[in-house]
């Protein structure tokens, strides 16, 4: 007999949300919306039973309820339609991404995603975890194992992590999404397709999300929709009218199926290459690469080899703790522009036009470089941004620093530094 997916539940850390930044922690406030009747259906509809004089039950105690449906379970397979929407100004840029998952027990995850011909794969047996790509026959095998959920997150990413981290939360029974919204809301029944559905909408400091739930018995998650606007209109994009919006689709929701234990191990094809291999580390030898710049012309690492250090920094325009470190790593490159060291903002996969507003807006004089594919953010291991590298003039990576902190442009310096002062020594 298989545990539930609740049997061991805890909160885990909202740092998951790193696109957007840290979430505050807040105190639960429940709003209540509709009348006693509305209450007393969607009560029924989650199974809480409320004799008909008893308090009506706040949104966070229904979605509560319903979550606790999910604990029982012994597994579950589901299939997803993910979308999301990027607008900025008068340009569009859509993603669909197809998936399905399967959950057994309290640790076993299978979890396949395809985009054109772009495909990955998270699969768990509860003692390995594994991270592959089928097209590019690439694979990673995780170091420490991850609860399930946080596990779950790592894939998509992007516009879509506040939509999978919310759902991973959700089914393993993890309060945290409901303990950090600033509010959560009861709103009247939806439709999804032909079928109507209980609405909640939950206010998060950088993004609001809806979930839509069915109103079966108990019900079960149909449609989650999440907002991240309102963290993209700001000064910073020089008044471009920006708006990130995303959805899931969810269905053939199947609650305690037979799923075959094979069907959560992996081996590794002969041919496949280990991903972890080619992630940089302090004191190898830094991925060579060619990249164009502004002003079309090529930038080649290997060029500076003997000559300067480089500092990489990964960004993008709609990523809030990218644009919070761009202005300090900007100073640190100010402060050292007559020491042989090169700066590069390294753009990943937006317009030139996109990239140049925020630079020009925002008085960045960091010369930026693009990597419209993000070839050269893979072969660095780049898992989420900002992500900086000081390289020194041999070649050699000197550091590493993936996020914000509010203390970057102090250790930035220092390790540029550090870097400069090594290579001089060997000059000497």
């Amino acid at each position: 007999m298989y545990a539930g997916f609740g049997s061991q539940r805890k909160e885990q850390p909202m740092n998951r949300f790193h696109f957007w930044g840290s979430v505050i922690l807040a105190a639960l406030t429940a709003v209540l919306c509709g009348g006693t009747s509305a209450a007393q259906d969607t009560a029924t509809a989650i199974g809480l039973n409320l004799p008909d004089k008893a308090p009506e039950s706040s949104p966070a105690e229904q979605v509560s309820a319903i979550m606790q449906s999910m604990a029982d379970l012994k597994s579950l397979s589901f299939e997803l339609l993910l979308k999301s929407k990027l607008t900025r100004g008068d340009q569009i840029r859509e993603t669909a991404i197809n998936g399905s998952a399967r959950l057994k027990g309290q640790d076993k995850l299978r979890l396949e995603l395809r985009s054109g011909n772009e495909e990955v794969w998270l699969i768990s047996d509860g003692n390995v975890q594994w991270v592959y790509m089928p097209p590019a026959k690439r694979y990673l095998k995780l170091g420490e194992v991850l609860p399930r959920a946080e596990f779950m997150c790592k894939a998509p990413g992007g516009p879509f992590e506040a939509l999978t981290t919310w759902l991973a939360d959700f089914l393993h029974g993890n309060l945290v999404m409901l303990n950090q919204a600033k509010e959560i809301r009861r709103l009247p029944d939806e439709p999804v397709g032909s079928e109507m559905c209980l609405v909640y909408e939950f206010i998060y400091d950088r993004f609001t999300l809806r979930a839509l739930f069915t109103r079966q018995n108990p019900p079960v998650p149909r449609r989650l929709e999440a907002d991240m606007s309102a963290d993209l209109q700001d000064s910073t994009h020089g008044g471009l009218n920006l708006r990130l919006t995303a959805s899931t689709e969810i269905t053939g929701w199947q609650p305690n199926v037979d799923i075959a234990d094979d069907l959560f191990s992996f081996t590794p094809p002969p041919d496949a290459r280990e991903e972890g291999a080619t992630k940089i580390k302090v004191g190898e030898d830094a991925p060579d690469f060619s990249l164009p710049n502004a002003s079309g012309q090529t930038v080649r690492l290997a060029d500076f080899k003997g000559k300067k250090s480089v500092v990489l920094d990964f960004w993008a325009s709609w990523c809030g703790p990218c644009r919070m470190a761009m202005p300090k790593v900007n100073a640190v490159a100010n402060a050292l522009k007559d020491e042989p060291v090169a700066f590069y903002a390294v753009n990943l996969q937006e317009t030139e036009d996109i990239a140049k507003r925020f630079i020009e807006k925002n008085a960045i004089t960091l010369p930026v470089l693009y990597d419209r594919d993000g070839t050269v953010a893979r072969n660095y291991g780049v898992e989420g941004i900002p992500f900086l590298v000081v390289i020194d003039a041999n070649g050699k990576v000197a550091w590493i620093h993936n996020g914000y902190s509010e203390d970057l442009e102090k250790t930035l310096a220092q390790a540029v530094r550090k870097a400069i002062g090594q290579q001089e020594q060997i000059k000497k």
